[in-house]
């Protein structure tokens, strides 16, 4: 099936089911998630796609906040990304480990005052 607003305006998470992907026919990869969180179920974009030997799942952004379109053009961004070589998780995993490194490193803003214990 191909995503569109009519088609996920009736997706329904499925009895027994705490988690599930419906994914596009016509862009591999590209999926609409519905996940059970306490009482409610939420909705989000996902684009699922193999780098370095390895099945990686990106999330692109909650339902409410970006409409069908917008979500395939951030999928076919990433997937793009993946075409060329580059893996955008293990990019988003970099940058955390850089914000880890400058804290680890002791490297404080300028007038910043050290805590009294």
């Amino acid at each position: 099936m191909r995503l569109n607003n009519r088609i996920i305006a009736r997706l329904e998470l499925p009895a027994g089911k705490s988690d599930v992907i419906f994914f596009d026919d016509d862009l591999a990869g590209f999926g609409y998630r519905l996940r059970r969180s306490g009482d409610r179920v939420l909705a989000s974009w996902v684009c699922q796609y193999r780098a370095h030997g390895r099945s990686r799942r990106a999330l692109i952004g909650s339902a409410q906040a970006l409409g069908t379109e917008q979500a395939r053009s951030q999928a076919k961004k990433l997937l793009g990304a993946v075409a060329l070589g580059r893996d955008p998780q293990a990019d988003v995993g970099a940058r955390g480990r850089r914000r880890v490194a400058v804290i680890d490193n002791d490297q404080r803003a300028p007038g910043a005052r050290e805590a009294q214990a």
